[in-house]
Order: C-alpha cells, then structure tokens, then sequence
C-alpha cells in the first residue's frame, strides 16, 4: 500500500492494520448496508475510531460504547448518532442503544469485549442482525448464554481475525481499501486519529498507556528521529 503524496510518515503508520481491520469488519463480514445501525464497542480505539468513520461514509449509523466522558465526547465530534459511557449506569447500555434506535436495535456489533456485553448485546441486537467478535477483552466464557435469542433473531455471530487470512484474502483487502477508503484518508475527508508519538525505546511505556486504558486512538512508535 503505497503512502499517498502528502501525508507523512507518522499518519501513514497508523494506518495500515487499524484501517484494514475496520474495514474488513464492517464490509467483508458485517456486510453494512446504507441506513444500518452499527454497534461499536471501544469505539475510542484505533480499529473503533476508524469503524466509526466508515460506518457514516456507507450511509449507516453508528452507535458506541466507550470509557468516560471525554471519549463520549470524542465519538460524537466523529460522527457517532449515540455514544453511551460504559462506567456509567453499572454498566448497563442496552437500553440506552435500543431507545437510541427507536426499539428496532442495531444491525451490526463490532464487538472486541466478549463475554462481559453478550448478554447486552443479544438485547439490542435486531432481527438477522451480524454480530462480529474480533477480541475477547471482557472474557471468554458466558454463563447461561441463552442460544435460543440467537434462533428468534437469526442472528449471524461471526468470529474473525485477520492475522491468520491467506495472502489472497490479505491482498484483495489492501486493494479494496486502497481504491475505495485510501483517498479519502489522502484528502482529510477522514482522519486516522494519532493519540501519542513515542521512540521505540518506549515501547513499555506505549503499552503501559494501552493497558491503562487511556488513549484514544493510536500510539505511533517511531524508529528513528523523524524531524
């Protein structure tokens, strides 16, 4: 993937996986379509931040959970339609994400918590709705998990990883992503949302900020001085 003419090296960098993860999970698994709700969860991060992007540029609505207020805050300067603080209310969005839809609920999950938001996400989830489980941040294991939910609602729970797709898959994707998203990145019609730059000799400290929860966005780790 080439780096388009006018865009450093530090944006580029954040690019290419974030980018390429949202948009394999909202187009090539989540099959969005024009007037979806899409739910995102840790829509702050990196991959969040950029499904919520391309969730509007396909004419869908997206709706987040995210840590804090400053992240709600975020999300809705991004073009989120709702945003809901998951340390608020003990926890509990569904309600929330299905007032926010009228009671039709979502037509696509990103999910990367697992265990800890099935339940709520089989509330909210609408009829033949697409539920796509990339990371298991919230566990691995649900107690009484209620398949009969996923009958009534025909939903498609889908897990997926990119890391371990053919070439082929990997080689179509970067394509796809070069001539249908790449440009707009180019142009500034959308932004891949840098939170810290650090030298590689940082890398413990970029990990420890991740760990704690406190970016938004990515962290860039550059190998060399850049100025």
């Amino acid at each position: 993937m080439k780096v388009p003419e006018g865009m450093d090296w530090i944006k580029a960098g954040s690019i290419p996986e974030t980018w390429l993860t949202a948009y394999k999970l909202l187009h090539l698994v989540g099959k969005v379509n024009a007037g979806d709700y899409v739910l995102i969860h840790a829509a702050a991060s990196g991959v969040g931040l950029s499904a919520l992007q391309l969730v509007k540029v396909a004419g869908a609505k997206a709706i987040v959970t995210v840590s804090g207020q400053e992240k709600v805050n975020l999300c809705v300067e991004k073009g989120a339609f709702a945003a809901f603080d998951r340390t608020a209310n003990d926890g509990k969005w569904a309600q929330g994400v299905l007032d926010s839809t009228g009671g039709r609920g979502v037509d696509v999950i990103l999910d990367c918590v697992g265990a800890s938001y099935a339940l709520q996400n089989l509330e909210v989830a609408a009829l033949d709705a697409r539920w796509v489980l990339y990371g298991t941040m919230g566990g691995i294991n649900v107690n009484e998990f209620p398949l009969g939910a996923i009958l009534r609602k025909r939903i498609n729970l889908t897990g997926t990883t990119l890391r371990n797709r053919t070439k082929e898959f990997k080689a179509d994707l970067i394509r796809r992503f070069s001539q249908e998203i790449l440009p707009l990145l180019a142009q500034g019609s959308l932004e891949s949302v840098v939170y810290k730059v650090l030298p590689l000799e940082q890398a413990a400290e970029a990990h420890r900020i991740m760990e704690s929860n406190l970016n938004s966005g990515k962290i860039v780790l550059t190998c060399r001085d850049l100025e």
